[in-house]
């Protein structure tokens, strides 16, 4: 009986160990990631973007302002990103690629599996290759009638 008693006392200590430990760490979450732009025109520079870090996998990336417009995605080839917002009310045209205005098909592969949209009233270009891994994105222009967006580069993955 005593043995008995030990293994199911083993068990609940087992099972309260588990519960404990899914609570202390809960899963890491998607940001919303805001470009600030004031350091370089570098996407993995902590300082260009509000709260001194670089984007994390998954996070959705909203540029609005900043000093540098044509930026370079060197987050890492195939990084993951949750989405791509250009705010409403810049006047700011951004062009993510290799730094250049010019070069299509240009800087580090983007993995994406959120949805562009340009709330902005101004052009906005993409440059770099797309691979689409989520079930659907939308391109979604909202930000009236000079609203645009160039997708300059390659794209690849789930197309529905």
């Amino acid at each position: 009986m005593k043995t008995r008693r030990i293994a199911v006392s083993a068990a609940m200590a087992a099972i309260a160990v588990t519960i404990f430990l899914s609570l202390a760490a809960p899963p890491a979450m998607a940001a919303t990631d805001t470009w600030l732009g004031g350091t370089s025109g570098t996407l993995n520079t902590g300082s260009n973007w509000q709260g001194g870090n670089a984007p994390s996998g998954s996070d959705t990336l909203t540029f609005g302002s900043g000093s540098y417009l044509n930026l370079t995605n060197n987050l890492g080839n195939s990084f993951n990103w949750g989405g791509i917002q250009f705010n409403s009310g810049t006047t700011n045209s951004f062009v993510i690629g290799d730094g250049t205005a010019t070069d299509l098909n240009a800087g580090n592969s983007i993995s994406l599996s959120g949805n562009i949209t340009n709330a902005s009233n101004v052009q906005q270009a993409v440059n770099c290759p797309i691979v689409l891994t989520g079930n659907t994105q939308t391109v979604s222009l909202t930000g009236g009638t000079a609203a645009n967006l160039t997708l300059g580069g390659n794209i690849s993955g789930n197309m529905a």
